[in-house]
Parts: structure tokens; C-alpha cells; sequence
């Protein structure tokens, strides 16, 4: 592997150890049990003013996925401890503790993209033979691209002559 993804996997490797990540898939992820009764006590946290809005239909799906994004989203927050406020920052805990857990996802996310893009080098080069791999520069921003909400789908599809008579 090349130099970088080396340090990647180290990186990931210590950060899997222990970390902010790990106690989140340890403790609350779909795989394992909540031992430590985390989503009851974040439940029983949520202040009642919180509008938990379950949405009520026919249809069988997932209505209360609101309330429980916000249970899950407490949870994992009260999971990374939050670094301590700077001169300037007048943040409570939750942002300051929220804003170091995307941190940590970037930072894992990074190692992860440049540990696996190598790894599909070798691979590819191990099923295809030699090969060349091309560094190119980065595409653009993920900020720049825009989806509307609402869209009608067959402005989406090719215009084709109204052939109706009349």
C-alpha cells in the first residue's frame, strides 16, 4: 500500500480502538443491546415542549420517525463529550459536543476514501494486471449542486411531439 493509505489505516486503527465512534457502535448501533437503557434515558430527557410529531396514515410505514431521529440524535450526542468552549464561543454543550462528532466522521471518512481507493487499486491490479492510476483534482463542492424538493418528473423526461389530433 502506498504511504498515505498506511497512515490511514493506522489512523483508523487507533481511532477504532477507542473513540467517540466506537462507543456510539458499541453502545447504541442497531447490532448491539442498549445494556445501559441510553434511548429510555434520552427519551425521558426530551423537554416537554418538543413537538414529537407522528405522522399518521394508512399506509404501513415508519410514522414516528421524527421522535425517534431525536431520540437517537440525543443520544449520540450525549455520547461525545464536548471540548471545552473557547474565549469566544458561548455555545452550550450539545453544539460544541455535536460539532466535534462531525469532526470525528470527517476525519474517518477521510481515511476511510484514501485507505479503500488504494485498496481498489491493488485489487484491480491483482484481477486486471498492471494498471495506471491518474491523481486527478477534486470535482466540485457537494454545496454547488442543488435538488429541488418538488419536481414535476416528466419535465425530467425527453419532450416529444404532441401527436394528439385536434
Amino acid at each position: 500500500m502506498s504511504p498515505d493509505a498506511n497512515t490511514a489505516l493506522n489512523s483508523l486503527k487507533r481511532h477504532f480502538g477507542r473513540s467517540p465512534l466506537s462507543a456510539i457502535r458499541n453502545k447504541i448501533s442497531f447490532h448491539y443491546s442498549d445494556k445501559e437503557n441510553l434511548t429510555e434515558k434520552n427519551f425521558q430527557q426530551l423537554a416537554e415542549s418538543e413537538p414529537l410529531l407522528f405522522y399518521l396514515s394508512k399506509t404501513v410505514s415508519n410514522s414516528f420517525y421524527y421522535a425517534g431521529e431525536l431520540v437517537a440524535q440525543s443520544t449520540t450526542i450525549n455520547l461525545r463529550a464536548a471540548p471545552a468552549a473557547g474565549p469566544n464561543d458561548d455555545r452550550s454543550r450539545e453544539p460544541r459536543a455535536f460539532n466535534a462528532l462531525c469532526s470525528d466522521v470527517i476525519a474517518v471518512s477521510r481515511d476511510i476514501t484514501e485507505l479503500f481507493g488504494d485498496l481498489i487499486g491493488i485489487l484491480s491490479e491483482d484481477a486486471c494486471g498492471q494498471i495506471t492510476i491518474e491523481q486527478i483534482a477534486d470535482g466540485p463542492k457537494l454545496s454547488t449542486f442543488s435538488l429541488p424538493y418538488f419536481f414535476n418528473e416528466n419535465d425530467a423526461l425527453p419532450h416529444r411531439a404532441d401527436h394528439r389530433d385536434g
